[in-house]
């Protein structure tokens, strides 16, 4: 019985020993090649995060040298020569017209002493208009002065708007021609003869409506209160709100050239109007049209908006680092960040040496950083990643992700890297997804 346990055990102990010579060398194989692997796993991981490094450097430069040849575009004096031609346009300021489609913020003009010439806006001056000497001892004179007599003093309006309409035949330009048209226009009205007045308005609105009247308003706008009160007077509601609502959307979209107090007050008389009479439910159409034009953006508020953020903001800015570039010599071109009304903003400028004969003109460009995130350096990140293989975000201080507002993890398997030609108010983050 001994014997059979002795001789089993060795047998098993055989039996082991031969597992153990077969599965040894494996398991030591095992291991050896999961330690290489390992190795060479690490190893990839540190080309590739060294890799990354230099992949993100050229996608910067590539993002900013993008930026700078859009900016170049932008500041070619050719691009602004027309804001100082005759019949330069008014306040168009959105640079799509001159640039191609995805450029996209705002161009302003600003001449030797720092004045803004581009957007154009009304003049903050309320002096009266003086006459000319040219008028001195002229019949016009003559005329005009005792039109106001027969108006002002005696009330004999009749009278009155006979000189006045002498007036408008010999005045010596369309200026004074204008002016003539407009006492016309009051005597006839306060001899409620309303069917001449209005025929007298429309002329003065149609055809001097962009000249400026003693107090520095538009004849135009004057001229079309003048309609709304004559509809008004004839009991024609429906056309007098017509009329309103028209020279609503005319100050809006910015037909007459005027100031920010000379805006704000007529915008305001004229909605305080249509909101008293448009209570009712008289005139659904024209609520409805009054509706939607209040809906949509004021083009010509945005102008006032913009030329307020360029005295306030820009234009000091400018000045201080125009001294500076003259001082040290440096090359004109330059660019600033801040911020206005909580909204970042970048600012692009140059300098325009003889841009007039002997005048020295700076031209400038506000970026659109919405546009700017959203369409110009989004396409370039997304042709880089298609090339790369590399993901690209752009973050902002806080690393959240300004496209989509998402949280971005920064580690040891992504880097940030700041802008560095353009102050802009984010950084790149640049990922490999293989390092994960």
């Amino acid at each position: 019985m001994k014997l059979f346990t002795n001789r089993l055990f060795n047998h098993r102990r055989i039996i082991f020993i031969f597992l153990l010579a077969i599965f040894l060398p494996l398991l030591i194989a095992g291991y050896l090649s999961l330690s290489t692997f390992s190795k060479r796993r690490e190893a990839i991981k540190n080309l590739l995060e060294s890799n990354l490094w230099i992949s993100g450097e050229a996608a910067l430069n590539s993002v900013e040298g993008r930026l700078l040849e859009h900016e170049r575009r932008v500041l070619k004096s050719e691009n602004y020569i027309r804001f100082v031609q005759p019949g330069k346009p008014g306040h168009t300021n959105l640079s799509s017209s001159v640039l191609s489609e995805d450029s996209v913020g705002q161009l302003f003009l600003l001449d030797a002493d720092f004045k803004i010439v581009f957007p154009e806006t009304g003049s903050d001056n309320t002096s009266l208009i003086q006459w000319g000497k040219e008028i001195d001892n002229s019949q016009f004179a003559s005329s005009f002065n005792q039109a106001e007599y027969y108006e002002f003093s005696q009330k004999n309006y009749t009278h009155a708007a006979k000189l006045y309409k002498e007036c408008t035949v010999s005045a010596p330009s369309n200026q004074y021609r204008a002016v003539a048209y407009e006492g016309l226009g009051r005597c006839l009205l306060a001899s409620e003869k309303y069917d001449e007045a209005e025929k007298v308005y429309n002329v003065l609105s149609g055809d001097y409506g962009q000249f400026l009247n003693k107090a520095s308003h538009p004849y135009g706008i004057d001229a079309i209160f003048q309609l709304y009160e004559i509809a008004r007077k004839k009991k024609q509601e429906e056309k007098s709100l017509t009329v309103l609502l028209n020279l609503y959307k005319q100050v809006r979209e910015g037909v007459w050239i005027i100031n920010q107090p000379s805006y704000d007050f007529y915008i305001t008389e004229i909605e305080s109007i249509l909101s008293n009479k448009l209570t009712e439910e008289k005139f659904p159409e024209i609520r409805r049209s009054y509706a939607v034009i209040q809906k949509q953006q004021s083009s010509y508020g945005q102008t006032l908006l913009f030329a307020d953020f360029l005295e306030r903001n820009a234009i000091p800015q400018i000045k201080e680092k125009s001294s500076l570039l003259r001082t040290e010599n440096r090359t004109a071109q330059d660019r600033f960040p801040g911020t206005f009304k909580d909204d970042n903003f970048l600012i692009s400028y140059d300098i325009l040496p003889d841009f007039q004969p002997g005048q020295t003109f700076y031209n400038g460009f506000c970026w659109d950083l919405n546009l700017l995130k959203n369409m110009i350096i989004t396409k370039i990140l997304e042709d880089l990643s298609k090339d790369s293989g590399l993901d690209f975000k752009i973050i902002d201080d806080k690393d959240h992700n300004i496209s989509s507002g998402n949280d971005e993890l920064t580690s040891g398997e992504s880097m940030t890297l700041a802008f560095r030609i353009f102050p802009l108010p984010w950084k790149l983050l640049v990922s490999h997804p293989e390092i994960k």
